[in-house]
């Protein structure tokens, strides 16, 4: 039995929306968020709201479009900035280097 294609192609492609995360802690993370949609149907209208994350590095959000955070705070060891490729109205939140993570989560000695 053979699959038929689905036409158009943009109909097989699954939609991820409406999207809530809140209350959260996180500690010891490696990565803070990785997300990562289809550049014909980005991931939307997702709201973050009073999320805490320490992490050894921030990660990239790719495809994506109307995010909204609110009381997010993202504390990375390296210090690097959030990676964002194809993304429209999403707001992350500055990223904190925080040295005392830098030592437990990059393996480095103060």
């Amino acid at each position: 039995m053979l699959l038929q294609p689905v036409l158009p192609a943009s109909r097989g492609i699954p939609e991820v929306r409406n999207i809530s995360i809140s209350n959260v802690t996180a500690t010891g993370a490696k990565l803070a968020i990785a997300a990562n949609g289809y550049s014909e149907m980005p991931i939307h209208d997702v709201r973050h709201s009073n999320i805490t994350v320490e992490a050894a590095t921030v990660g990239k959000i790719q495809n994506a479009a109307d995010w909204q955070m609110t009381n997010v705070v993202v504390q990375a060891a390296d210090g690097k900035p959030l990676s964002q490729v194809n993304c429209q109205s999403v707001n992350f939140p500055a990223v904190k280097s925080v040295p005392k993570l830098q030592a437990s989560m990059l393996g480095t000695r103060n």
